[in-house]
């Protein structure tokens, strides 16, 4: 499948912005990987709605575009997993921003359930932000 492409005739940079990490899976996708690195498996257990064919598509687009990484690693069982980069996690604080609005605007906006599980919390149980080490 190809990749959709906003055209951007006069180089706005949310609409290169959107072409990065724009669609309906991207910003869940690196939300979940900004927690540790995780297996391809993970992801889809972490993330059910997505289908494998979608899951590997995203991902390889954000590897292209140098949000998140790839490593194979070579052990008994050999796995690949994915992590942010320093592009990638330089969207944390972003990211922390949509949820932080989110927490503030969300009462009366309807929405259609979505089930993501998390992979933990701070000490407050807050899932929703992601943790940069300092």
């Amino acid at each position: 499948m190809a990749r959709k492409i906003i055209n951007n005739p006069r180089k706005c940079a949310i609409t290169h912005l959107m072409n990065i990490i724009g669609g309906k899976w991207k910003i869940i996708i690196i939300h979940v990987i900004g927690h540790k690195p995780i297996k391809f498996d993970g992801l889809l257990h972490c993330i059910p709605a997505i289908s494998k064919a979608m899951l590997t598509i995203q991902l390889k687009e954000l590897e292209e575009d140098g949000i998140i990484e790839k490593r194979l690693f070579h052990d008994i069982q050999p796995h690949i997993d994915y992590s942010l980069t320093n592009k990638g996690k330089s969207l944390v604080p972003i990211i922390n921003l949509f949820s932080d609005w989110c927490d503030e605007n969300i009462e009366g906006i309807e929405f259609v359930p979505c089930r993501i599980d998390h992979l933990g919390s701070n000490e407050e149980g807050n899932y929703n932000r992601l943790f940069t080490e300092e």
